[in-house]
């Protein structure tokens, strides 16, 4: 599959676990970046970035401790730019919402991005 006119894609709740394939949800022209949820169905991430972008996964973000989130960094030019996707289920417990709100407060401070975290 091409897709024309977009440099980001962002997909929640794609239900994708370890028995979907890479393949089956790559698209051509865009690097892949893929969250499953573990040990329940639902949920999961994937964040698709043109591949004429230098981008590499935010660690340091991914492991706040909130369930589901997958944060990248992407250099356009000379600017470095900070993507995020985040998931809350409808049953997410308050101590989640806590972890997701600490993160979102984390991310809105956050003034240097740099290429390579992989903190």
């Amino acid at each position: 599959m091409r897709i024309v006119g977009y440099d980001i894609i962002g997909v929640v709740e794609t239900w994708a676990n370890t028995e979907v394939l890479d393949s089956e949800l790559q698209i051509h022209g865009y690097i892949m970046y893929r969250l499953d949820r573990e040990h329940k169905n639902g949920g999961g991430l994937v964040l698709y970035v043109k591949d004429d972008f230098q981008s590499s996964l935010c660690m340091s973000l991914m492991n706040s401790g909130f369930e589901e989130s997958l944060w990248c960094t992407i250099k356009i030019q000379n600017s470095y730019f900070l993507i995020g996707l985040c998931y809350r289920c409808p049953s997410s417990t308050s101590e989640n919402d806590n972890l997701l709100l600490s993160l979102l407060d984390t991310v809105s401070m956050q003034v240097n991005v740099s290429r390579d975290d992989n903190g």
